[in-house]
């Protein structure tokens, strides 16, 4: 019988994923401090178009809403990746295949929550190069890129499942 510690112990690979997450909240607990040096009477980013522009302005109070929601939603997905008996997988879980289909999952839970970490990482330090008047947004296909990335992530994982499914986690 596999405990639960198995599958979520971090391997090499984890901790690698896990360390750019951790450093994506570092980065995002320091702009913190960019608050100051924004003047109070200037407009902060809040909103981004396709283009990559800014349409939508607020006050530099949303350096602490952006940057909380970032932190709301990665602690969330840490939380998450320990319910991986209760994920809806795409393959039929077997006592063959479990403990694979099992680690699979919490390893793209952590690597999806890494990539969003950047993601929103990105965008703080955007809105705050634009707010102290540097820049006129995030670029033209950064939406694009990030869905891209985080598509072709889950993609590969549900791939990797459907392997296990054929050879049955052998």
């Amino acid at each position: 019988m596999m405990r639960k510690d198995d599958v979520l112990r971090r391997t090499g690979t984890d901790w690698v994923v896990e360390g750019v997450t951790i450093a994506c909240v570092v980065a995002i607990l320091v702009s913190f401090g960019f608050y100051g040096h924004i003047d109070a009477d200037e407009a902060f980013p809040m909103h981004y178009n396709a283009a990559g522009e800014v349409d939508g302005w607020g006050t530099r109070s949303a350096l602490w809403i952006f940057g909380g929601v970032a932190l709301a939603v990665c602690l969330l997905l840490t939380i998450g990746e320990r319910f991986y008996k209760k994920f809806n997988y795409p393959v039929r879980v077997t006592e063959k295949n479990r403990e694979w289909l099992w680690r699979l999952a919490v390893r793209m839970f952590r690597v999806v929550k890494m990539v969003i970490m950047l993601f929103f990482t990105y965008i703080q330090y955007a809105g705050i190069w634009v707010a102290l008047g540097h820049g006129g947004g995030i670029g033209r296909h950064m939406s694009t890129v990030f869905m891209a990335v985080l598509f072709v992530v889950v993609l590969g994982f549900v791939g990797k499942m459907y392997a296990i499914r054929k050879g049955e986690g052998d």
